[in-house]
């Protein structure tokens, strides 16, 4: 009975008010189409910061695994060789490895079963640095022979396969969530849309209704197309045109055509071609289509327009930087190939024409400088031996300053990598600067003939932490590596000089030999855990 009502009263209110009535309903439609869809905006951008965040997190697991293997190989180091130096990387990961759990444990606090995890994780990983500290605290004390004995009865091993247990899991959960979370932001945006085609055959259906109505209105005088006319231009589209008495079929034409116009403008929009022009708008008739549905649905596609790019930047940051911890957490053998592949993906990814990644060489305290590492230009490597003192140049200043330098007019002399053909001088110049608790290890220079946008300056600066964090590991484990094969090549000199000594020392030789076997057994014992560490 309500609704019979209602119905009859809408239908009067048509009849009385005909197509400024619709014309009216129809802005009402457009405007809460373009609340939800700022709201649904509003949903789909915070579903992607959880996204991110998801990806964080793993990242930061990675980080205390690889924290943790530097750990070992440091103790390792020690047990073999009972010097000092090789204690670095276990120091240094102890020094890290707290941020990074706090990190952690911040990004999963909202989350109880991870941060339940968090916390287990953090408990393990301090029972493994007390198992490293006991064992390197009987090496200081009672000798290398009984700090290996206790090595052996696997304490640490177990505490380690727990680790990697709930490391497993906790990452297991997160890829869960990531997919829970992709699944919530693609819904948000299916809803977005189907609330966006909705309020367009709303829109469509109240367009047909007025001409229909229209067409119901044949008989009215002639000031009645007169109004409609003027309602036509005031709430629909105004070409400018002056508002003289027209016949009824130039009447009804004139809206049909405002109509269509509107249609197609509304079908583009709704296929995001968010470029169409709406048909009829010139220079001499854009102020006059300031406060109708035509300026509404133009202000309603730039607004559209302005979503949909701000959603590539935030798809294409999202995208890059998934790419580069896939790339850094598959490539940390040695600095040189992880360069080349870091400088050569990131520069194709921001569409430069060439970059160099500069790495801080700091063996000689006295004398530190920034190596050219890897350059990458016009899609080619290029081999090229460069070196560049703090605060010199450009590149030393980032250093120094810690902070970009972005230039968008560069001198002629600047670029000295050319492409064979000649060309113009390339636009723009960014220098990052790799830094990790602001400690900087490098930077990254890259030159394009685009001039590079926030977004991707912003982008460049999030890759170039991680970069830095994995440089890091990378250099430590290059360290031990490097390291290791010294105690590997004083081992052979001793066994040189015990041969020479052998037949005036049996008991030292026998002695000797025994030792280079349990230093094989301990050698090949840290291959084995190596491996399964990689493996794992």
């Amino acid at each position: 009975m309500n609704m019979s009502i209602t119905s009859k009263k809408i239908k009067n209110t048509l009849q009385k008010k005909g197509i400024q009535s619709l014309l009216v309903l129809s802005i009402i439609v457009t405007v809460v189409a373009f609340i939800l869809d700022k709201i649904g905006e509003s949903k789909i951008t915070y579903g992607l910061e959880r996204v991110l965040q998801t990806y964080t997190v793993i990242q930061h697991t990675d980080q205390l695994a690889a924290l943790l293997k530097d750990a070992e190989t440091g103790q390792r180091g020690y047990l073999l060789t009972m010097e000092e130096k090789y204690l670095e990387p276990y120091e240094n990961a102890k020094g890290n490895i707290n941020q990074v759990q706090e990190l952690l444990q911040e990004k999963v606090a909202n989350t109880p079963e991870q941060a339940e995890r968090s916390r287990k994780l953090q408990k393990l990983i301090q029972q493994r640095f007390e198992e490293l500290e006991k064992t390197l605290s009987i090496a200081k004390a009672e000798g290398q022979e009984a700090a290996i004995e206790v090595t052996k009865t696997d304490k640490g091993k177990a505490i380690t396969d727990n680790i990697q247990k709930v490391v497993k899991e906790f990452n297991e959960k997160q890829l869960s969530l990531l997919d829970e979370r992709n699944k919530d932001v693609q819904d948000d945006v299916i809803i977005n849309n189907i609330i966006q085609w909705i309020s367009n055959i709303f829109n469509l259906a109240i367009l047909v209704l007025a001409i229909i109505t229209i067409s119901r209105e044949r008989k009215l005088r002639i000031q009645l197309f007169r109004k409609l006319d003027e309602h036509n231009k005031q709430l629909l589209f105004n070409d400018g045109s002056s508002n003289e008495i027209q016949n009824e079929e130039r009447t009804i034409q004139s809206l049909i055509e405002s109509l269509n116009q509107a249609t197609h403008f509304i079908k583009e929009v709704g296929k995001n071609n968010y470029k169409t022009a709406y048909a009829g708008i010139s220079d001499e008739n854009k102020h006059l289509n300031q406060d109708n549905l035509a300026g509404e649905l133009i202000r309603m596609r730039d607004q559209l327009a302005k979503v949909a790019e701000e959603e590539r930047r935030r798809s294409w940051m999202t995208t890059g930087v998934a790419k580069f911890a896939e790339i850094l957490r598959n490539e940390r053998e040695n600095v040189a190939e992880l360069s080349d592949t870091i400088i050569s993906n990131l520069v194709k990814y921001v569409s430069a024409n060439q970059g160099g990644i500069f790495i801080l060489n700091d063996e000689d305290s006295n004398n530190p400088y920034l190596n050219l590492q890897a350059c990458y230009a016009y899609d080619r490597k290029k081999f090229i031996k460069k070196q560049i003192q703090p605060g010199e140049g450009l590149i030393g200043q980032a250093y120094l300053e810690k902070d970009i330098i972005f230039l968008t007019e560069v001198p002629e002399s600047y670029v000295t990598i050319t492409s064979g053909l000649g060309g113009a001088t390339p636009r723009c110049v960014l220098i990052t600067p790799l830094k990790v608790n602001e400690q900087v290890l490098g930077a990254i220079e890259l030159i394009s003939f685009k001039v590079f946008e926030p977004h991707e300056i912003e982008f460049i600066q999030k890759v170039g932490e991680s970069i830095a964090s994995t440089i890091t590991s990378v250099k430590t484990n290059e360290v031990t590596k490097r390291l290791l094969l010294e105690a590997q090549s004083m081992g052979e000199e001793m066994k040189a000089q015990e041969e020479e000594m052998r037949q005036n020392m049996e008991e030292l030789s026998a002695t000797q030999e025994e030792m280079q076997r349990k230093e094989r057994e301990y050698i090949n014992r840290i291959n084995e855990l190596e491996n399964q560490l990689q493996v794992s």
